[in-house]
């Protein structure tokens, strides 16, 4: 007589803050199926990056030696032949790696063995991280005609799917650009949207040019997650505008 594993849902996608995602397997017995009978089984780490227990939800450490990480009995009552487990895994917005995990089979009853007592899994990241940076870190305002101060946004992660961040232009430091700065109409706040597969987005604010004598003014521009699953890993960046040094006033 002896006991298999086999996986039903082994390869999942973690999932945002407050979400769960189910791993399913199922457990068989063959011959001998008149008594019952108990086996263990437990999830543990395999590869470089691999889950814990804070990975998991509603799955406890039953047997309370695996690390926190899901455990188990199944018990087989006379001719039962299969048992499925579910474990749940919990979503998160905190940016990692792909994890990938076993679920063995262990403690056979006596006078049993086990036949094929490994499935191998993977839990999939889907956090995307995005920052932004300045392309330039000032631009000359110009004399009737403006320049145009341009950032990139990037985005690394889990760049399969469209997506989308958000974004405000805002004053900065001690002499802070003023809204006649920008050309009228100019946004002062949007979303950046990402085609599936793309990666890196400019974002162009055309500035105001004049004939005024002015200082250095500088302003920033900051993100803004609009989804649990994404992540702002550089969330500002600040440019400055430089006064056209042969304006008059």
């Amino acid at each position: 007589m002896g006991f298999s594993i086999f996986g039903d849902v082994m390869d999942v996608v973690e999932g945002g803050s407050g979400t769960q995602t189910a791993i399913s397997f199922h457990v068989v017995r063959s011959e001998s199926l008149t008594q019952a009978m108990d086996i263990d089984y437990r999830l543990i780490p395999r590869g470089s990056s691999v889950p814990d227990a804070l990975d998991f939800t509603g799955s406890p450490d039953a047997l309370g030696d695996n690390s926190g990480r899901p455990s188990g009995t199944l018990s087989f009552g006379p001719n039962e032949t299969s048992k499925t487990v579910t474990i749940f895994v919990a979503g998160n917005a905190v940016p990692e790696l792909n994890e990938t995990f076993s679920i063995v089979l262990a403690n056979a009853p006596p006078n049993t063995i086990i036949i094929n007592g490994e499935i191998e899994g993977i839990v999939r990241s889907d956090e995307t991280q995005y920052s932004i940076a300045a392309v330039t870190a000032s631009t000359v305002e110009g004399n009737g005609t403006g320049g145009i101060q341009q950032f990139t946004i990037t985005r690394t992660g889990d760049a399969s799917q469209p997506g989308a961040v958000g974004y405000t232009i805002a004053e900065y430091g001690e002499n802070p650009t003023e809204s006649s700065d920008f050309v009228p109409g100019t946004p002062l706040s949007g979303t950046i949207s990402f085609a599936a597969g793309e990666t890196s987005k400019t974002l162009s604010v055309n500035l105001e040019g004049d004939s005024l004598l002015e200082g250095y003014e500088s302003f920033q521009v900051a993100l803004q997650a609009l989804d649990s699953n994404s992540i702002i890993v550089t969330g500002t960046a600040i440019a400055t505008i430089d006064p056209d040094r042969k304006s008059v006033v």
